[in-house]
């Protein structure tokens, strides 16, 4: 499918093999991904997980999706011109039914990986000892700057003793 913008709106093509030499910018994704990008789920996670695609301008992606995504357009509307009515109502459902399953498990997993991380492998710290790692480092930043203070004062204390020396 082609998408082109121009002063008129938005259009979109059906072209099986759409040239990428006319193209800005090319988009590679599956249907799982695409329910991600319709569900909010930003172009640079999917970018940077391997799960998009992108050549040409990105930039151009990027302005796309920012005004698409400020636009209340009836994306089931729309594929119903196309595909028919109960096939648009379809997808759609399905759509929306994979990207709430998409983000829940994720959510899941991400929750699941990093009880794993701090509770059974003990790979990191928990909140709580995050929290006292870092009093315990404040604690030693005050009582390094206490020991540099001191020791400046005993450095300038033996300059001090070492003039009245060589003025006697």
């Amino acid at each position: 499918m082609l998408v082109h913008f121009d002063t008129h709106g938005v259009t979109l093509l059906a072209q099986h093999e759409p040239e990428e030499a006319d193209s800005d910018v090319v988009v590679e994704l599956d249907v799982e991904t695409l329910g991600a990008l319709l569900g909010g789920e930003r172009i640079e996670s999917l970018l940077f997980a391997g799960r998009l695609s992108v050549r040409g301008r990105t930039h151009v992606l990027e302005r796309a999706s920012d005004l698409l995504s400020d636009l209340e357009i009836d994306w089931e509307g729309e594929l119903a011109r196309w595909l028919g009515d109960m096939p648009a109502h379809s997808l759609s459902q399905g759509l929306r039914r994979l990207n709430r399953f998409g983000l829940r498990t994720r959510d899941e997993l991400r929750r699941d990986v990093h009880e794993y991380l701090i509770e059974e492998a003990r790979l990191l710290p928990s909140r709580t000892q995050w929290d006292i790692a870092r009093e315990h480092l404040t604690q030693l930043e005050l009582a390094t700057d206490r020991v540099e203070a001191r020791l400046a004062r005993l450095v300038r204390e033996i300059e001090r003793r070492r003039q009245e020396e060589h003025a006697s």
